[in-house]
């Protein structure tokens, strides 16, 4: 549109279509959209500088899909170093042949079809950019239009800058009560994923705590066009939360995202705080249970409140190991497998091991529990652990002996060569007294002490004189069934029986003597057969 046929309402026109913008982002693109509508040019950029650099914020009117990305350029080169230098506008009637523009942007402007373009400096006591105004055909671009480009672009940036500080206002007002939200979210309990939530329904732009972000560089806004586009993903550090950081989804300052980071590290170190208290408390609990201390013991009950635990509700005691010594980190993965399957539990470690108080309020839970307590194991990998399970305490005076129990059936579970990770004490039947009277050890003292000469004599010979003993004794010492079922001949299992009573140096025909060579065969299993022979060949 010619410069004389320009009036007050086209200005006004123009005025008025940039006052309708909402924000301050949509500003830069509905001046440029009012400035081609009243000047008849083909395109526009609105460039803000940034030090040594201008940034584009909105363009208008170009056909190419590239010039619509994020473009940062020298503020000392071109058109726009001439109009920031000279602090005037700028108009050349040949924009290519009187401007040294860098190769890929020049193919980029040939594409577009720039013939001639001016540019305007941005009025504003805060802020300093440009306007280009570009034509496709050969134009003079007149005082008059310049300086009314000038006019529209002043207002712009000042309706920009009103803008900016009303939603600065009504930012910082939502910000603290995003924050008011987020403590007292935190102070009532919840998680702070579940309090951040919260807070960024407020806020508008979506906060999480997340790990540190991918490695690489820094990245800037891309894809501009008319619309400003949506800010990059910002991280800053949890104070105190080793690797774990804040991460906002959206536009956010980075100076209010650390402190919300603020607010959730000092719960963060709140949480450790009661964390290490319960530990602390819990590992006493527990100790005083493991050395059946009887003055202790008697206390136990007032103790557990501080603890949360109701001692009404009887709890299973589980003994686990590994085959190094159970340390914290392993400890707190336990802890967690077992309270993903019961409302609570309590956990220590004690001599290397790790004891649990599983609670189990009825039959039915009772009946769950060595299918969960497998789970855990399982879950528990690479480690390789296993698990006594002692009886279930329903009073003070029940822990000693259950914890003896779990302590002697996970050893039988170490030293078990069936491979089982979990053995219940309840399963072990009469040879639970050994838990009370010496556990593992004390079944290898009495195998050793019993059938060690015939393990010796197996060992050395490749005999096989302890299974035969075994197959004698549960056919009653029947020779004729015996030889059967080793399918050897009657005078060779004669020889094999005397044999074996010369080693043992007992009479198989004497009740009690067999009794205990009996007893020491059953063991036998129990503690593992290559155990207990390497303990015989030790002692040899």
């Amino acid at each position: 549109m010619p410069t004389s046929e320009l009036s007050a309402a086209d200005v006004l026109i123009a005025v008025r279509d940039i006052a309708e913008t909402t924000t301050a982002r949509e500003v830069p693109a509905s001046a440029l959209v009012a400035a081609r509508s009243m000047l008849g040019v083909d395109a526009a950029v609105w460039m803000d500088v940034e030090g040594d650099e201008v940034i584009i914020q909105a363009v208008s009117g170009f056909l190419q899909p590239e010039t619509h990305r994020s473009l940062r350029m020298s503020a000392h080169e071109g058109l726009i170093g001439m109009v920031l230098t000279q602090g005037e506008p700028v108009a050349l009637l040949d924009y290519l042949r009187e401007t040294s523009t860098p190769p890929p942007r020049r193919e980029l402007l040939r594409r577009e079809g720039v013939v001639s373009a001016a540019g305007v400096p941005i009025p504003g006591e805060d802020s300093r950019g440009v306007v280009v105004l570009i034509s496709r055909t050969a134009r003079e671009f007149a005082e008059a239009e310049l300086r009314m480009a000038i006019g529209v672009a002043g207002i712009a940036q000042q309706l920009r800058d009103l803008r900016a500080e009303t939603e600065r206002a009504a930012a910082a007002t939502r910000f603290h009560q995003a924050v008011d939200a987020l403590s007292l979210a935190l102070l009532r309990g919840q998680s702070a994923d579940v309090a951040l939530e919260g807070a960024s329904d407020i806020l508008g732009p979506r906060v999480r705590v997340a790990g540190l972000p991918t490695p690489g560089p820094a990245k800037h806004a891309s894809d501009i066009s008319e619309d400003a586009t949506k800010p990059p993903l910002l991280h800053v550090p949890i104070p105190g939360a080793e690797q774990a950081q804040l991460a906002a989804e959206g536009g956010l300052p980075e100076s209010a995202l650390r402190i919300l980071a603020q607010v959730v590290g000092l719960d963060f170190a709140r949480q450790r705080a009661s964390m290490e208290t319960e530990i602390r408390l819990t590992d006493q609990f527990v100790h005083s249970l493991l050395t059946a201390d009887t003055d202790e013991l008697s206390r136990l009950w007032s103790r557990s409140a501080l603890l949360g635990m109701d001692m009404k509700v009887p709890r299973a005691v589980i003994s686990i190991s590994a085959k190094e010594p159970i340390g914290r980190p392993l400890l707190d993965r336990i802890v967690r497998e077992m309270r993903s399957r019961t409302f609570s539990g309590q956990a220590t470690t004690y001599k290397g091991a790790a004891f649990l108080l599983w609670p189990v309020p009825d039959q039915d839970a009772e009946r769950k529990l060595p299918a969960q307590i497998n789970e855990l194991l399982v879950a528990c990998r690479p480690n390789q652990v296993k698990a006594g399970l002692g009886p279930v305490c329903r009073g003070a005076d029940d822990y000693p002996a259950a914890v003896k129990e779990a302590i002697f059936a996970r050893q039988v579970a170490a030293f078990s060569s069936s491979g089982r990770n979990l053995v219940a004490s309840k399963d072990l039947g009469m040879y639970r007294l050994f838990a009370h009277i010496g556990g593992v050890e004390a079944l290898r003292g009495t195998v050793r002490e019993t059938l060690g000469p015939l393990l010796e004599a197996d060992a050395a010979s490749g005999s096989d004189l302890t299974h035969t003993l075994r197959v004698y004794l549960e056919r009653d010492r029947r020779i004729a069934d015996t030889a059967r079922a080793l399918q050897v001949h009657v005078n060779t299992l004669r020889y094999r029986i005397e044999r074996i009573g010369k080693l043992l140096k007992v009479d198989l025909d004497d009740p009690e003597a067999r009794f205990f060579v009996t007893l020491a065969l059953r063991l036998f299993p129990v503690v593992e057969e290559d155990a207990a022979r390497a303990h015989l060949l030790d002692k040899g």
